[in-house]
């Protein structure tokens, strides 16, 4: 308890071994996260302070996507409605004034509202970000440059979701400075993702149309801000990037199963794996391409995160209240983590087209 009233002093009297031990308690004890994360929150966009939304990105980002889930965003899908309206009073906001360097903090706190199964909040959260991105595309195309290197792929897809939308929404008062950023931000995205040995290639389909997007727009603000060289790695097949799918975890036969029965439901396990095999007919699972492939999207959600027995009680309960509040459109954990790797393998897939 006293650790977290440590948020609420003034910025000079927290030292450094303060703030070293509230990031420890913040990554090992779900119980103190939750609670932190309130605190955080007012704090977010505090001038020069030890807990601002800084301190938040980098704890998050230490953490991997199970126990970020289970802390992060269990917290915002608990407190959606305050979030919500949150959301509203910086819309109104940087809809309305120039935005400055004292707004990156809440950007960032938006930016990572991004993990959350609530879609209604998420596509909130997207928007009201692409809104700051008109305003202040510089900050805002470092922030989605940043995020490449979250493992959650909910977070960069949305982000340069956002970014996309302020490029083509753009009016005549910001697309000058969208048009003065994008392309070295066009150059970043070929250098980071597209690049032989890029670190952050990608097969995530949506992603990769955002990024392509983004560049084929800067190829109309100066159609020779990069070689042909780098602009042929670009198109498909790309074979010179690496197949995450081949390094996927050894996995127990049990495990996959286990996986399957929890977190799969019929219409994805037919319709939606099922499209990935164009001569496969309805409801026949003996298909052994239809196998191999759910098969690997449950190894890949496996490795993004998703534990049965970290989720199974959660889920349930989620199930039950969108049972009963069909307006609220939350996603199980395993769905969430089920269309990450589907969408990761729809793009592989569409590569050898």
């Amino acid at each position: 308890r006293a650790l977290l009233q440590t948020t609420q002093e003034q910025a000079a009297l927290i030292n450094r071994e303060t703030i070293e031990e509230f990031q420890k308690y913040l990554l090992s004890s779900e119980q103190l996260a939750s609670k932190a994360f309130t605190k955080l929150k007012t704090t977010r966009s505090a001038y020069a302070h030890p807990f601002d939304a800084s301190f938040l990105d980098k704890a998050l980002r230490a953490m991997g996507n199970t126990y970020r889930d289970l802390t992060w965003s269990e917290w915002i899908r608990r407190n959606y409605r305050e979030l919500k309206n949150d959301l509203e009073v910086l819309e109104k906001r940087w809809s309305r004034i120039e935005i400055g360097s004292s707004e990156k903090g809440r950007a960032l706190w938006v930016q990572w509202l991004l993990t959350t199964n609530h879609r209604d909040l998420r596509d909130q959260a997207t928007k009201v970000l692409s809104i700051y991105a008109k305003k202040d595309p510089k900050t805002f195309f470092e922030m989605a440059i940043n995020s490449l290197d979250i493992t959650d792929p909910y977070v960069p897809e949305r982000t340069f979701a956002a970014a996309y939308g302020a490029i083509l929404s753009a009016d005549f008062i910001d697309v000058e400075k969208i048009n003065s950023n994008v392309c070295g931000f066009a150059q970043q995205i070929i250098e980071n993702c597209f690049l032989p040995n890029s670190e952050y290639s990608t097969t995530h389909t949506i992603l990769r149309e955002y990024l392509l997007g983004t560049i084929n727009y800067a190829l109309t603000v100066n159609r020779n801000f990069v070689s042909q060289e780098y602009l042929d790695y670009c198109q498909k097949p790309y074979q010179h990037l690496p197949n995450l799918f081949d390094s996927l975890p050894d996995i127990s036969e049990e495990k996959i199963i286990e996986v399957k029965k929890l977190a799969l439901r019929m219409d994805f396990n037919n319709y939606t794996i099922g499209r990935l095999i164009p001569d496969r007919r309805n409801y026949d699972d003996s298909h052994p391409n239809y196998i191999e492939t759910r098969k690997t999207i449950l190894k890949r959600m496996i490795q993004l995160g998703y534990l049965p027995e970290k989720f199974q009680e959660i889920d349930r309960d989620i199930g039950s209240s969108s049972y009963y509040d069909r307006d609220v459109k939350i996603d199980r954990y395993g769905k969430k983590y089920s269309w990450i790797a589907f969408y990761e393998k729809i793009g592989r897939a569409s590569c050898r087209e």
